[in-house]
């Protein structure tokens, strides 16, 4: 495997997975989310408090990551539905707007967990070594330093993406 590079199995249950796609498809994604380029993104940080299941499994997502990187502190999420056609180009990620952060906007690792597997394509390729997509496996990587991309997505895929920033102790 690549270094700076975790891959974890079964970070999110099916059951969890399901439940966090047909919230997503249930919800009218217009009035807290946005539409960008063919991807639906809804930012955690809108969901209502009273949706308690998706506030749990956003949780219990977090803190799973933070087992494997303890030194990590949340600073952005959301939940992303990928339309057929969608991809991602090559890229590192970059500092975000500390005003849509729950922390500083800086932005060193990224995580992504896979919350389907019934499309075609939809690879994360980081140096242009893919990632299979897997549901409720997540991928984290150190993506300040680490080119990656997404190949064309053929069908719907659905992931919870987060940007963390590292503590320095």
């Amino acid at each position: 495997m690549l270094a700076n590079v975790f891959v974890v199995n079964n970070l999110l249950s099916s059951e969890e997975c399901d439940f966090i796609i047909s919230y997503l498809e249930r919800i009218k994604i217009n009035e807290i989310g946005f539409e960008e380029g063919g991807l639906y993104h809804i930012r955690i940080q809108q969901i209502p408090f009273y949706h308690w299941r998706v506030q749990f499994i956003w949780r219990k997502y977090l803190k799973k990551i933070q087992e494997v990187l303890p030194n990590v502190k949340l600073n952005y999420t959301q939940m992303v539905k990928w339309n057929s056609g969608t991809s991602m180009d090559v890229h590192k990620d970059e500092d975000i707007d500390s005003k849509m952060s729950f922390s500083n906007g800086v932005v060193d690792w990224s995580s992504i967990c896979y919350l389907n597997d019934n499309f075609r394509g939809g690879e994360t390729r980081i140096g242009g070594y893919p990632i299979e997509t897997k549901k409720g496996r997540s991928l984290i990587l150190h993506s300040k330093n680490l080119f990656h991309s997404v190949d064309t997505v053929y069908g719907n895929r659905y992931t919870i993406a987060a940007w963390w920033t590292e503590v320095k102790k």
